[in-house]
């Protein structure tokens, strides 16, 4: 509904004007940071809410004063510390392995290693290799 189109404008604003205050707030180190880490906060942030607020507080995840407002900050940090340690040890390096893999969908074969497929040729090159075109 209308949080969607909320969002939707957000977007195109900051699509279109690369200089105004929305487009260079998305790009705050910060929030590109959180951004990166982002799927291990979402993993990670509901069982280390509800496991602080059981060890620390001894009650189900209620936020009735301080303390428990305080044990939330605890969780959020630990959340993201974990899903930094995450993106740093784990996923990085997966997705740092997968950009070695080149996938040809036009002949559905087996991926091959890009350091294993002959390099391209450029366009302009072709002549010295064809001696019909040269």
């Amino acid at each position: 509904g209308w949080m969607s189109v909320l969002f939707a404008t957000a977007m195109i604003l900051a699509l279109t004007n690369k200089s105004g205050f929305l487009s260079r707030a998305l790009r705050w180190r910060w929030l590109t940071g959180l951004g990166t880490i982002s799927y291990g906060v979402y993993l990670f942030h509901y069982m280390i809410y509800g496991l602080c607020m059981w060890l620390i507080r001894g009650h189900e995840e209620l936020l009735t004063n301080g303390k428990d407002f305080a044990v939330t900050l605890l969780a959020l940090g630990i959340s993201i510390a974990l899903a930094n340690l995450s993106w740093r040890y784990f996923e990085k390096p997966i997705v740092r392995w997968s950009h070695q893999w080149n996938y040809d969908i036009s002949s559905m074969s087996e991926p091959v290693p890009q350091s294993t497929r002959p390099a391209r040729i450029a366009q302009d090159d072709s002549n010295v290799l064809n001696p019909r075109l040269g």
